[in-house]
């Protein structure tokens, strides 16, 4: 009896969160996916976005040329952004850190596994927003540092474009930590892809103030 009543309970909990992400499947629909794109539609984008923000832009093939990666460096204060995406992979932001403290953090596309397991009782870190909290799954080993990462402009821009997955982590062998973002497959315009550069921006001057990374 107890078995059929969570059951009863995962079925009406599984119709509710069906019905809230319908509204968001559009979105989804955006974001990172199997398959193949031509990035080279998008050599002139990277050579106006490395231009106007003093960077370079490198284009890669495969030894049979049957893909194309596209690499970008953008320097921003003692760092660069790299960024790049190729035919088969999605658009991916990076910057290396030489590390104050250790620090870990994810946050990504919160599943139809994590909905349920939430309803029951497990934990994430929440930053209260009720709109970034429900379309996020955000795990840390110090919580307190992502609510204060995570500023209002900064979660708004996250949803903005849809980032799929955003990742801090420390090398505990050395003094090294990286913050990864996973955007989405398919790069967007110029102004998309100069906001992305900006948050990573933010990102990277809040982790020094915070004295994080520097």
């Amino acid at each position: 009896m107890p078995g059929q009543l969570i059951q009863v309970h995962i079925f009406i909990i599984k119709n509710r969160i069906m019905e809230q992400d319908e509204s968001k499947l559009k979105k989804i629909l955006t974001g990172p996916s199997l398959g193949v794109t031509d990035v080279a539609q998008k050599r002139t984008m990277w050579q106006d976005v490395a231009k106007e923000m003093n960077g370079e832009f490198h284009i890669q093939h495969t030894t049979g040329h049957e893909i194309e990666i596209h690499n970008i460096l953008i320097p921003y204060k003692n760092w660069k952004i790299g960024i790049s995406v190729s035919d088969v992979k999605p658009l991916k932001f990076k910057i290396i850190f030489t590390s104050h403290q250790a620090f870990e953090f994810d946050l990504s596309w919160e599943d139809f596994i994590e909905k349920i397991r939430k309803k029951f009782g497990a934990r994430d870190v929440e930053t209260g927003s009720k709109e970034f909290d429900d379309r996020y799954l955000i795990t840390s080993d110090k919580p307190w540092i992502v609510k204060e990462l995570l500023t209002k402009e900064i979660r708004e821009c996250l949803l903005k474009h849809n980032v799929f997955a955003l990742s801090y982590h420390t090398d505990k062998n050395n003094t090294a930590s990286e913050l990864t973002g996973i955007i989405q497959k398919t790069p967007g315009n110029k102004e998309m892809i100069l906001e992305i550069i900006h948050l990573f921006q933010m990102l990277a001057d809040h982790l020094e103030r915070m004295k994080i990374a520097r």
